[in-house]
């Protein structure tokens, strides 16, 4: 499938989602899930995003580890995996995650969110 193919497909899932059918957004999604190269970042970001609102949190783990393996410096990645590991009960490697990114880039919302979930546990 086209790159053009699966920018087609996601804002179809987006349009649908839009208009409060998330069902039939999923259900494309999850037809494309396995077809999205697993360097193709941003199709994937997107797709997790989606995945993780419907709380299908396996696919939305795997669509974020490919792409922060694809680029371990993308934002949206990262942070997409961090939250999907914290929503699923995994606080330590939510917290491995935002320690990575920050080991290779900057980011003001993974430092902040760093410090606020340290904070959290400990209070």
């Amino acid at each position: 499938m086209a790159e053009t193919d699966f920018d087609k497909r996601i804002d179809e899932a987006l349009k649908l989602r839009e208009t409060g059918n998330l069902k039939d957004s999923i259900a494309i999604l999850l037809r494309i899930f396995h077809l999205i190269p697993d360097e193709d970042v941003k199709p994937l970001v997107v797709t997790g995003s989606l995945l993780r609102e419907a709380n299908l949190l396996e696919y939305t783990l795997m669509c974020f580890e490919k792409a922060v393996k694809a680029d371990p410096v993308s934002p949206r990645a990262s942070l997409g995996l961090f939250h999907t590991r914290w929503k699923i009960g995994r606080y330590d490697d939510g917290f491995d995650e935002l320690d990575r990114f920050l080991s290779l880039s900057e980011s003001g919302e993974h430092s902040r969110l760093l410090k606020e979930m340290r904070k959290s546990l400990v209070e």
